[in-house]
């Protein structure tokens, strides 16, 4: 094998290493374009806390309504005339399940760096985007405690409600976020 062969293989493989190397780039830029933006967002974010409790109230009020709407449709509920006797233990499944969304929301918004003032700069879509980011890691660390309760209580996981609060809860924020860019908070 000549010295000129050994050469052009080199040659060849450092090529062919910068256009992969520019490939993973652009790919990197595509899907940060896709998420919003054309860099990924910066690290530490700088959190807003008036930001975060609007956030805590409007999954307390998605919550609320579910809660009330659930309640509301059982039989005790009709049988004792509207008054519901078991009121400590609602309220304790109340507080778990308000506390657990917000746990889920504010690791969320930390991890995809929307619990700044910057999250709600900009147009509606821009915020509803926004939440779109979030909702994803929200969704995914909501599943993951469902199913980790599931296996340690050996039981199933009740779909529809799963859904319903969860939408609900996105519906919420992502109402008070759209109201929050548009008023000065």
């Amino acid at each position: 094998m000549s010295a000129f062969s050994l050469s052009n293989r080199m040659r060849t493989r450092t090529v062919l290493r910068d256009k992969a190397k520019d490939e993973d780039k652009r790919t990197d830029e595509k899907f940060f374009g896709l998420l919003g933006g054309g860099n990924p967002p910066p690290w530490p974010p700088i959190v807003d806390n008036t930001l975060i409790l609007g956030d805590i109230c409007s999954l307390t009020s998605a919550t609320l309504f579910y809660r009330i709407t659930t309640i509301s449709a059982t039989a005790e509920f009709t049988a004792n005339g509207g008054w519901i006797d078991i009121l400590p233990v609602t309220m304790n499944t109340l507080a778990t399940q308000i506390s657990l969304l917000a746990i889920c929301w504010l690791v969320a918004g930390v991890a995809t760096n929307t619990v700044s003032k910057a999250a709600i700069r900009g147009n509606t879509a821009d915020v509803l985007r926004a939440v779109g980011r979030t909702s994803v890691d929200f969704i995914n660390a909501r599943l993951i405690i469902a199913l980790v309760v599931a296996a340690t209580e050996h039981a199933k996981i009740n779909v529809n409600t799963l859904t319903t609060e969860v939408v609900l809860s996105l519906v919420c924020v992502a109402c008070w976020r759209v109201v929050a860019s548009r008023t000065s908070i």
